[in-house]
């Protein structure tokens, strides 16, 4: 019983370690997400916060924003194409991407059989 007791323990204890760890990294990536959203132009940043964080739609923006629809839309895409720039190289240097070629992504298929027609 005392046996079982320490294992049950040493589980939790891991267990609230692995937590932390993983609390810790969800942290990093959110302060890399606000500081890639603060470097947007304002114009950007307030169009992809409003519809994608707090869900307004393209029209709701429009009247807050006090511009057309087709602006919002264009903001929108210009602001996420900036964004997604910003954290591309995060993204392959944490490992959530990964970039052809690099030693760390996976073998496309016709790539391997290529080697392997070329070894035998």
């Amino acid at each position: 019983l005392q046996t079982e007791t320490k294992r049950q323990q040493t589980f939790e204890a891991d267990l609230s370690t692995r937590r932390f760890e993983q609390l810790l990294a969800d942290r990093l990536v959110q302060d890399r997400i606000r500081e890639a959203l603060e470097e947007l132009p304002e114009e950007f940043r307030l169009a992809v916060v409003l519809c994608d964080l707090y869900d307004f739609s393209y029209k709701e923006i429009a009247d807050i924003l006090d511009c057309p629809v087709g602006t919002v839309m264009s903001r929108l895409y210009r602001g996420r194409r900036l964004l997604q720039e910003g954290l591309f190289g995060y993204a392959v240097e944490q490992g959530y991407l990964n970039v052809p070629g690099s030693p760390e992504a996976p073998a496309e298929l016709a790539a391997y059989r290529q080697t392997k027609k070329r070894v035998r």
